[in-house]
């Protein structure tokens, strides 16, 4: 900032709060008389160095501007400062702050149960982004003192909102009726320190134990590990700046997760935690097991031949109201 200064100004000070000055700039053209005069007659170490050096530059002449006053740390008395900031810098950045993303439409029946998991950790910031919920979902949220917003319904276009809404460095985009594992944040920051991470999800856990969803589990489990290619429903995270050079979610009804990863696989690994979120059977059970399973199968069998996501979206919501879902 100095140096951009002196392209305009012939003098810049950066003034101490205690009355001097902790960075003094002085254009090479200034005559050698003037330099000396700027410290002739200066009552060092008083509060009124800065006031005189002024003085001394309005009577030169000189063209000079002023920085931003920042604390001087250079007598016992000052020590406090120090500590200060030493203690500020134990505490975790911004860049390390996770920021957990939850679209809701009509999610009065899970939302409570999701966000009472989050509750208690520190440098979390809960934003719950609804769509239009007709049900107690917004008073629910509110209730438990996190972020809500609203926005237009659509996933994509929620977890949009509520990655530009995000203050934390690190985005997790989690569903409502998904609970994260414990010890979740110390996991995920550490993974995304690992070099060449660029995202990472959880294990699945599905809420049930029949048969036809442990299948279902196991399968899912087994296609994120070797493939890495997770869901949404595995808690997607990364660090927001790749979410924004990736261009976030693709603003489809459909398959936005799964585009977002493909996206960010070019850009690093993505990696699987062990640890495993515990997610609703409820889509499954009700759209059915299997169906649901082959329709999932079908559609993204049918994206890799190039068919358009909103030729996709037509038809799985097509098939999904033939089951009432």
């Amino acid at each position: 900032q100095a140096f951009e200064m002196l392209q305009e100004h012939d003098l810049v000070l950066g003034p101490a709060r205690d009355g001097g000055y902790y960075l003094i700039g002085m254009q090479h053209t200034i005559a050698s008389e003037t330099y000396t005069r700027l410290f002739d007659g200066i009552n060092w170490g008083t509060a009124s160095v800065l006031a005189q050096t002024l003085q001394m530059a309005g009577d030169s002449g000189l063209r000079f501007t002023l920085l931003e006053p920042l604390d001087d740390v250079d007598r016992p008395a000052d020590l406090h400062i120090w500590q200060a900031a030493k203690r500020a810098e134990a505490k975790p950045s911004r860049a390390q702050n996770i920021s957990i993303v939850i679209p809701t439409l009509n999610e009065a029946a899970t939302i409570a149960r999701t966000l009472s998991r989050l509750e208690g950790i520190d440098d979390l910031e809960v934003i719950v982004v609804d769509g239009g919920s007709i049900d107690e979902t917004v008073r629910l949220a509110g209730s438990r003192g996190v972020k809500v917003i609203r926005s237009n319904a659509g996933k994509a276009f929620q977890m949009n909102a509520g990655a530009a809404a995000a203050t934390g460095g690190i985005l997790l985009f989690l569903h409502a009726d998904t609970l994260l594992p414990e010890g979740f944040s110390q996991k995920i920051a550490a993974a995304l320190d690992q070099k060449g991470v660029a995202a990472g999800a959880f294990r699945l856990s599905i809420d049930s134990s029949t048969r036809r969803i442990r299948f279902i589990e196991t399968v899912a489990n087994l296609r994120s590990r070797f493939l890495r290619l997770p869901y949404g429903d595995q808690a997607l995270f990364m660090k927001k700046s790749l979410f924004e050079a990736a261009g976030g979610f693709a603003d489809l009804r459909i398959m936005e997760d799964f585009i977002l990863v493909r996206r960010l696989k070019r850009k690093g690994k993505i990696v699987i935690l062990p640890d495993a979120v515990v997610t609703s059977p409820r889509r499954w059970l009700h759209f059915g097991v299997w169906r649901t399973w082959l329709v999932n199968q079908m559609i993204i069998i049918a994206f890799y031949l190039g068919i358009s996501s909103q030729r996709l979206a037509r038809w799985y919501h097509r098939e999904a109201g033939k089951s009432g879902n």
